[in-house]
């Protein structure tokens, strides 16, 4: 189960296709207008973005192909997240491009998500239905709505709330932050959000650091995972995330249904680390550490991460632009 699903069709959503090839722009908007969506087509990047400076809240999500004449997908998408209306928008790229260093490029340019052709238009359309609903929640704590929840079990959904999260805040953020190279070697602020969710998922299912360690060497880690997940035991367990704004601070709440666990070693690890009473050897050996992602991602920015005793909620406050 998608973390969103299928968007409620009743009002129909709006997705601009980018693509120069006549039989995939065919393609895309009769399986797309099937399912119930208003679709745009735009011939290359510069019609794109002529459109959107046109119509900049037109649409809720954008399929974007990469290779195309005028201007192609990486040069869109960077001259998009430069119009403040548009920046929001999830961008989908879709296309013929497989390598993964073009899906990490894709990926680390702010894309919602890249799609390789041929398209398997099931995930195209799971994709597309949780970027659109990802969007207008989005467009909601943006404009003040407060108490936004959001619901996750698998590490899937949890990398999709963490994108928009992520984007949300960088949207919102001081101008100050994105000064800052080592924010964006980070990929901030995203990595820190998935890093606690991550945590969080893998915690409903009791699976502690040590055994993550156990599985991961062993590569069997996603099996496990998957297998503890369809568990009776587990099965119902899900990971509540709620969102607020409150003078100048966006406030995130992450709370598990596991046993807990000692945060405090970790917090008091982190401590030692930034007073340099700590060799950096010992952060070396916590790489991939969650908390210690966290940490480094959200203090960066000048917010802060708290564990509640005993253990299974984690409240991260961050500075933005916004007035409550």
């Amino acid at each position: 189960m998608n973390i969103y699903g299928r968007e409620n069709m009743e009002t129909k959503s709006h997705i601009l296709v980018v693509d120069d090839e006549p039989d995939n722009q065919d393609l895309l908007r009769d399986e797309l207008e099937v399912e119930g969506y208003q679709v745009t087509i735009a011939e290359n990047g510069d019609l794109a973005l002529d459109i959107l400076r046109k119509y900049p809240t037109r649409f809720e999500v954008i399929l974007l192909d990469i290779m195309m004449p005028v201007m192609d997908g990486w040069e869109t998408l960077a001259e998009m997240k430069q119009l403040p209306a548009v920046a929001l928008i999830p961008v989908i790229f879709q296309t013929a491009l497989t390598g993964d260093k073009e899906q990490q490029t894709g990926l680390k340019m702010g894309s919602y998500d890249y799609l390789t052709k041929p398209l398997d238009l099931e995930v195209l359309f799971d994709v597309v239905g949780n970027a659109v609903k990802a969007y207008k929640n989005a467009m909601r704590l943006r404009v003040g709505n407060t108490g936004l929840q959001f619901v996750v079990k698998s590490l899937l959904e949890a990398e999709s709330l963490s994108r928009v999260l992520g984007r949300l805040i960088q949207i919102q953020f001081d101008s100050t932050v994105h000064e800052n190279k080592a924010l964006e070697a980070l990929n901030f602020p995203a990595t820190g959000f998935e890093a606690l969710l991550f945590n969080a998922v893998t915690a409903n299912v009791e699976i502690d650091r040590a055994a993550k360690l156990r599985l991961m060497t062993v590569g069997s880690f996603e099996s496990e995972l998957e297998s503890r997940l369809e568990a009776q035991k587990y099965k119902s367990r899900s990971v509540t995330v709620s969102i607020y704004w409150e003078r100048g601070q966006l406030y995130i709440r992450i709370r598990d249904q596991g046993v807990g666990f000692d945060s405090q070693f970790y917090v008091d690890a982190w401590e030692k680390v930034i007073k340099g009473d700590i060799d950096l050897d010992i952060f070396q050996r916590h790489k991939g550490c969650g908390i210690f992602t966290a940490f480094g991602v959200f203090e960066e920015a000048g917010g802060h991460v708290e564990y509640c005793i005993p253990g299974n909620e984690v409240r991260v406050s961050v500075p933005t632009n916004k007035q409550s």
